[in-house]
């Protein structure tokens, strides 16, 4: 195991820690299953929205023509639409994360985790390395000790909290907006693993390489520090492993206009645009937020118009990087294939949901008690439709 992986795989260690069971007999608790996997408490485009240099002092934040696409090298902040061109095949990795509610308590939340690495060798073969956790119970007293933890991990140990008391015996409290309730800390701790692990994948990889991430590379955000963002690009450009982010669910408007709609232009075309120097000409102090070029990207010439942020590395362009993309796997469903697996093996699948279920009743001592649905008889007319 490399020193990245270590790293990553100790700093799993210390937050699983942090979440041990208290030992002694366990009161009763009432438990609240839900009643299937809802997915992840991914906060859609939560790391796009404004914040300053700590986004936690303002309290809670609301969550080209008809020209054919060029091939090959695609002129910077051009504006232009280019095509893919050849490029050489390069080994490919893909990170996702995924934490699903289990149930709610009286304390917190009870959820399981899914984190996964998956590698396309470009000398042949495929690996995936996945985490799988049991249920954990998410207590809000103990989010300060959780996020202080989180945050020394990232090279912040103040990020997500204030330290107050004793100073040799500091008390960590967890600032407004870092956690206010139950599922927010749920997404911390979703996000905090996923970043462990591109850290692992990141150590994986060899010069050359390039690493898929299921975001965007947006600094500055709630979710993780300027100081873990900045460590990491370091290590990707002193590995030379360029980094590609793709996301799926991107709030960002450039022009008053979603990157969605960016390639409407381009009707059954794989192709993209860069929009980073559009962006800084109507917002200079956001487009510094982004790590390397913006891009609206369409994979495929049937998929949808995705948000897609490059770091290149080892001397390539930001073209060069997007071209050993689509040379080095297939698009599936609009998606690169590696994502598209490394999203499907952090899935919990239904029967092992209920097992999770099961489990944290015994684990936990917890009483279960049926979640009425008031939906159908009371609330049936709710927000102008009917359910």
């Amino acid at each position: 195991m490399n020193t990245a992986s270590t790293l990553a795989h100790d700093a799993v260690a210390r937050l699983l820690d942090l979440l041990a069971i208290p030992e002694g007999p366990l009161p009763p608790v009432p438990f609240f299953p839900d009643g299937a996997p809802d997915g992840s408490f991914d906060e859609a485009g939560s790391n796009e929205q404004e914040f300053g240099d700590d986004p936690f002092d303002s309290g809670d934040a609301p969550d080209g023509g008809e020209d054919q696409p060029r091939g090959g090298h695609c002129p910077v902040d051009s504006g232009e639409v280019c095509g893919f061109g050849p490029a050489e095949a390069v080994t490919l990795a893909a990170v996702d994360a995924n934490m699903t509610r289990l149930g709610g308590t009286g304390q917190g939340l009870v959820v399981a985790l899914r984190a996964t690495c998956t590698v396309d060798w470009v000398t042949g073969g495929s690996t995936a390395d996945v985490l799988r956790t049991g249920p954990l119970h998410l207590r809000l007293e103990d989010r300060g000790r959780l996020l202080h933890r989180m945050g020394m991990d990232q090279g912040a140990p103040e990020f997500f909290v204030r330290l107050t008391g004793d100073p040799e015996h500091p008390v960590p409290e967890a600032k407004p907006g870092a956690a206010n309730h139950g599922a927010i800390l749920a997404d911390r701790l979703r996000n905090h693993i996923e970043r462990i692990t591109q850290v692992h994948g990141l150590g994986l990889l060899p010069t050359g390489a390039v690493l898929l991430l299921d975001s965007s590379l947006t600094q500055r955000s709630r979710d993780t520090s300027p100081e873990w963002w900045a460590a990491f690009a370091a290590a990707a450009a002193a590995g030379g492993v360029s980094l590609v982010a793709v996301s799926k669910r991107s709030v960002l408007t450039v022009q008053d206009r979603p990157i969605a709609f960016w390639l409407d232009d381009q009707r059954q075309r794989s192709c993209y645009r860069r929009l980073t120097a559009l962006l800084h000409a109507e917002n200079p102090a956001r487009a510094a937020r982004n790590l390397g070029g913006l891009y609206a990207v369409r994979f495929s010439a049937n998929g949808p118009t995705l948000r897609v942020d490059v770091l290149a590395a080892g001397g390539r362009t930001d073209s060069e990087v997007l071209n050993a993309v689509t040379a080095s796997c297939t698009i599936r469903g609009g998606m690169p294939e590696p994502l598209v697996r490394a999203h499907a093996l952090a899935y919990i699948t239904q029967p092992a949901y209920r097992v999770l279920q099961a489990d944290a009743v015994v684990r936990f001592g917890l009483d279960p008690r049926r979640d009425e649905n008031l939906g159908p008889g009371v609330y049936g007319f709710s927000a102008g439709r009917f359910k």
